[in-house]
């Protein structure tokens, strides 16, 4: 399938053939990401907004055959546990077509590349 089915979907970004990111998908848009043949969802969203979020997102993504990934994040305040936790299913996933729901602003950009640099600097031997 094109990525023009993809395209609707809020700040849709075609990072590589396996990788891309984006906002809030609908329900519509996730069958897209299926027909597409991505194979995972990284959310990172919060699940308490509406705007944010679908009724059941595992749910539908589960139900479309597609993993599904759900690492809670407080943007205003980022924990490194979570961030770690990506890093993780992200590695064990290299191989995936892999959807994620988020992009990072110049904060989460500046968190994101001092923690690497931390576990650079000790051999990334904790991720």
């Amino acid at each position: 399938m094109s990525s023009t089915s993809l395209a609707g979907i809020y700040d849709f970004v075609h990072i590589s053939p396996r990788i891309a990111t984006a906002g809030q998908p609908s329900e519509e848009k996730l069958r897209s990401v299926a027909n597409a043949g991505f194979e995972t969802v990284i959310n990172l969203t919060l699940h308490d907004d509406p705007k944010y979020s679908l009724p059941d997102e595992a749910g539908l993504v589960q139900s479309l055959g597609i993993e599904y990934i759900h690492l809670p994040v407080l943007f205003t305040g980022p924990t490194e546990s979570v961030l770690i936790a990506f890093f993780k299913a992200y590695e064990l996933r290299h191989n995936n077509k892999i959807r994620t729901v988020w992009e990072p602003d110049e904060i989460w950009q500046a968190f994101v590349s001092a923690v690497l640099e931390k576990y650079d600097r000790r051999g990334g031997s904790d991720l």
